[in-house]
C-alpha cells in the first residue's frame, strides 16, 4: 500500500467523549417554561449552566457561544421548530477561540425544509455533545466547519434536504448508537481534512450515499449498518481513508445501474474487516488509483459484480466469501492488481474471477466453484498466479486464458468442469502448470491458436475426453507428469500443434495414449505409455520423435502410423502390446534405432502400402507372429539388428510362398549385418529366419537388396 490505512477511532479527546456526557443528566440551573424564550435563558445563563426545557414546541433560532447544557424532556416532548428559510435553527460557535462545549440532550430540532437552512451549525473550535436528540427536515441536519467537534449518541438525523451531517475544513465527529436516515443527498458528507468515528449506528435510505468522503477526510465505521442508500452505501474520493469493521453494507444502489455498496476512487484507501456486503447494485468497486484491503468478510447476493477493480487500483482480499452475486465474483480491468488469498468464490452468475486488460492477480489458497460461467477468465494482457487453490464445478471452463494473457498454476486442483475443459488456452496465451491435479473435466487442458503451455509434475486424470488436447499452432511441454485414465485420449495433437514430453506416464485411455493428426509434431523423451487401447497413433502428415521411452501392454498396437506421417524411435522399448508393436501403412515413414520391439501379440513391425522404414541396431524378438512383415510397395532398410524368438518368421514379405495370397510384394528391402536365426538355431524364429529365401543377404556382413519396384 502507498501509505498505511489509519483507524480513526481515537481522534476525539477524552474530555469530549467522557466528561461531558454526564452534563446531559446534571441538575437544572435554569428551567424554560412554554411562554419563555430559550435564547433569553441561554443569554442569562452562566458558563457551565444546565438549561432545562419543559415539554412543548419553541419556534426560535438559537445562538450559543458559551459552555452549557440544553436539555429537553425527550425527543417526543420538547421540540425546537424553525421559523424561516435560509436560517440555522441552532448555531454553536466559539467567540475569540474560547473553549466552548455545548450538550444538546432529549430534544427534537425540526427545520422548515429550506435548502439554505440547517438544524445545527457548529463553527470555530466549538464542541457539541448530542444525546437522545432528533435533527430533521432542515436543509442539512448538522453542518460542521473549521475545527468543530461533535459527539452523537442515541440520536437521529433524518429527512433533511441535503446531508444529514455535512463536514468541512478539519471538523471531527463521533457517532454512536445513532441513526442517519432518509436525507436526500448524503447521510454523512466529509470533505477536506475532516474525521468521523461511527459505532453501532444505522445509515439508512439516504439519496446519494450513506457516507461520502472527499478531500483527505477519514472515517472509521464499526458494527454499523449502511443500508438502502440510493446510489452508494459508502463513497470515497480524493485522498480519503476509511476503516470499516463488523459492518453490514446492504441494499444500496439497487435502483441505479452504477450503484454499489462501497465505491473507492481517486487515491482513496479503504480497510474492510468482518463485514457483510450484500444485496447492493454491485458489492464493492475500486477505480482510478484507489487501494483497499478486504478481510474476513462476505460479499454476496449483489445485483452485479461482487468486487469490481479497474484502472490502477491495488486490492488485497483475504479470507472472504464471495457468493451468489448476479455478475462476476471478482473482476479486474485496466492495470488493476489484486492479491487474493483464502477466498471462497462460488455460485456467482458469471465468472468467479474475470481478469482483462493489463490487470494482474495472485490467487492463493482459494476455492472457486459452481460459478455459472468460468472459474477464472483471463484475456488481453492479463496475468494471474494461482497457488494452492481449487477450481471446481464451474459451468464453463475452470480457467480460460485468451489473447496474450499469462497464468501460472501451482499446487492446485482443477476438477469437474464437465463437459468443458479444466484449463483452456487460445490465441497467444501462455500457462505454466506445476504440481497440480487436473481431473474429471471434459478435457483436462485444451490449447489452440498459438497458445503455449508448460506442464510440470502434475496429474492429468479421469477427464471425460482428452487429458491434453492441442490444436492449431499450440505448443505444449510436459515434464514429470502422470496422464492417466482420461476417457478417450491422453495427449491429442491436431493442426500444427507441437508437443514436447519428458519423463511422463500416459496410461489407461480407451482410444489411445498419444494421438497426432494433421501436421502436428511431438518429441517425447523418457515416457511410459502403457495400458491404453492404442498407445501412439500418428496420422495425416504428423511427425513424432520417440526417445528413451517404454510403450507396453496396450490393447492395440504400440505405434500406429498411417498416411504421410514420419516417426523416429530411438533408445525405446515397444513390448507386450496386444497387437503389432509398430504398424505402418499408406505412405508413412519410420526410423527405429537402438530400440527393442519385443513380446507383442502380433507382428513386431508391420509395414503396408507405400511405407518406408529404417531399422538399425535394434532387437525385434518374441513377437506373436513375425518380427518384421512387409506388404505391397513397402520399403525397408534394416542394419545390424537382431530379429529372434519370433513365433513365425524373422522377416517376411506378404506374398507366396510366405502367405496364401494373390498379392505380390513390389517394394524394396536392403540391409546387412543382421542376426536372424532359424528354428534350429539358438534364439531361432519359429518357421524360418526370412521368407522368401531371397532375403538371406540381410544376415550377411556384405548385405544387399531386393528391389521389386516397378
Amino acid at each position: 500500500m502507498r501509505r498505511s490505512l489509519q483507524r480513526v477511532v481515537s481522534m476525539l479527546s477524552a474530555p469530549l467523549l467522557l466528561g461531558f456526557w454526564t452534563l446531559a443528566h446534571a441538575s437544572c440551573t435554569i428551567t424554560v417554561q412554554p411562554d419563555e424564550s430559550i435564547q433569553a435563558a441561554i443569554d442569562a445563563a452562566p458558563s457551565g449552566a444546565v438549561v432545562c426545557i419543559v415539554g412543548g414546541e419553541w419556534e426560535e433560532r438559537l445562538t450559543i457561544g458559551k459552555t452549557l447544557t440544553l436539555r429537553g424532556e425527550g425527543m417526543e416532548q420538547t421540540a425546537i421548530q424553525g421559523l424561516e428559510d435560509e436560517a440555522d435553527l441552532i448555531r454553536v460557535h466559539a467567540p475569540n477561540g474560547d473553549e466552548v462545549v455545548v450538550v444538546l440532550a432529549k430534544l427534537s430540532v425540526r427545520g422548515v425544509r429550506s435548502w439554505g437552512s440547517c438544524g445545527l451549525r457548529i463553527e470555530g473550535s466549538a464542541q457539541v455533545v448530542i444525546e437522545g436528540t432528533t435533527i430533521e427536515t432542515a436543509g442539512s441536519g448538522i453542518v460542521m466547519r473549521d475545527s468543530a467537534r461533535a459527539s452523537l449518541k442515541a440520536s437521529t438525523i433524518s429527512e433533511n434536504l441535503h446531508a444529514g451531517i455535512d463536514m468541512a475544513d478539519s471538523a471531527q465527529v463521533s457517532i454512536e448508537d445513532s441513526s442517519i436516515s432518509r436525507n436526500q443527498w448524503e447521510g454523512i458528507h466529509l470533505a477536506d481534512s475532516t474525521q468521523a468515528s461511527i459505532k453501532g449506528s444505522t445509515i439508512l435510505g439516504n439519496g446519494v450515499a450513506g457516507i461520502r468522503l472527499a478531500g483527505s477526510a477519514q472515517v472509521a465505521v464499526e458494527n454499523s449498518s449502511i443500508k438502502d442508500n440510493q446510489r452508494y452505501g459508502i463513497w470515497l474520493e480524493g485522498d480519503t481513508q476509511a476503516t470499516i469493521i463488523g459492518c453490514t453494507v446492504t441494499e444500496n444502489g439497487r435502483a441505479r445501474s452504477s450503484g454499489c455498496g462501497i465505491v473507492v476512487g481517486n487515491f482513496a484507501q479503504a480497510a474492510i474487516t468482518d463485514s457483510t456486503i450484500s444485496a447492493n447494485g454491485c458489492g464493492m468497486k475500486l477505480e482510478d488509483s484507489a487501494q483497499a484491503t478486504l478481510r474476513d468478510s462476505a460479499i454476496q447476493g449483489n445485483d452485479h459484480n461482487a468486487i469490481d477493480l479497474s484502472d490502477s487500483v491495488v486490492a488485497a482480499i483475504a479470507n472472504c466469501t464471495v457468493d451468489r452475486n448476479a455478475g462476476h465474483g471478482v473482476t479486474l480491468s485496466g492495470s488493476a492488481v489484486a492479491h487474493i488469498q483464502d477466498l471462497t468464490i462460488q455460485d456467482n452468475a458469471r465468472h468467479g474471477i474475470n481478469i482483462g486488460g493489463a490487470a494482474r492477480a495472485s490467487v492463493k489458497g482459494s476455492t472457486i466453484r459452481r460459478n455459472a460461467w468460468k472459474g477464472i477468465d483471463l484475456y488481453g494482457f492479463a496475468e494471474a498466479a494461482i497457488e494452492g487453490s481449487t477450481i471446481a464445478q464451474n459451468e464453463s471452463y475452470g480457467v480460460q486464458i485468451r489473447g496474450s494473457a499469462q497464468v501460472s498454476i501451482r499446487e492446485s486442483l482443477i476438477e469437474r468442469q464437465e463437459p468443458w475443459s479444466g484449463i483452456s488456452l487460445e490465441d497467444s496465451a501462455h500457462a505454466t502448470i506445476i504440481e497440480s491435479i487436473i481431473q474429471n473435466n471434459g478435457s483436462g487442458i485444451y490449447t489452440k491458436g498459438a497458445a503455449e503451455a508448460i506442464v510440470d509434475s502434475s496429474d492429468i486424470r479421469w477427464n471425460k475426453w482428452q487429458g491434453i488436447r492441442m490444436a492449431d499452432s499450440a505448443a505444449v511441454s510436459i515434464t514429470d507428469c502422470n496422464v492417466y485414465m482420461n476417457g478417450q485420449v491422453g495427449l491429442s495433437l491436431w493442426g500444427n500443434a507441437t508437443l514436447t514430453a519428458k519423463n511422463t506416464t500416459v496410461t489407461g485411455h480407451n482410444e489411445c495414449g498419444i494421438r497426432l493428426g494433421d501436421s502436428a509434431q511431438s518429441i517425447v523423451d523418457g515416457l511410459t505409455i502403457e495400458g491404453n487401447d492404442h498407445a501412439v497413433v500418428i496420422t495425416h502428415s504428423a511427425q513424432a520423435t520417440i526417445v528413451r521411452s517404454i510403450i507396453r501392454e496396450n490393447s492395440g498396437p504400440g505405434i500406429l502410423m498411417r498416411d504421410s506421417v514420419q516417426a523416429m524411435v530411438t533408445g525405446s522399448t515397444i513390448k507386450e502390446n496386444q497387437e503389432d508393436g509398430v504398424f505402418i501403412s499408406n505412405s508413412a515413414r519410420a526410423t527405429i534405432t537402438d530400440s527393442y520391439v519385443t513380446g507383442n501379440s502380433w507382428t513386431g513391425v508391420y509395414m503396408w502400402d507405400s511405407t518406408h522404414a529404417t531399422i538399425r541396431d535394434s532387437t525385434i524378438a518374441h513377437n506373436g507372429t513375425h518380427g518384421v512383415a512387409l506388404g505391397k510397395t513397402a520399403e525397408l532398410s534394416i542394419e545390424q539388428s537382431t530379429i529372434n524368438f519370433n513365433v513365425h518368421h524373422g522377416i517376411v514379405l506378404y506374398e507366396l510362398p510366405c502367405f496364401d495370397t494373390d498379392l505380390a510384394f513390389t517394394g524394396h528391402i536392403s540391409g546387412f549385418g543382421n542376426i536372424i536365426p532359424g528354428p534350429e538355431e539358438e534364439g531361432g524364429n519359429g518357421i524360418a529366419p526370412v521368407c522368401p529365401d531371397d532375403l538371406a543377404f540381410l544376415m550377411t556382413e556384405v548385405g544387399g537388396e531386393l528391389d521389386r519396384r516397378r
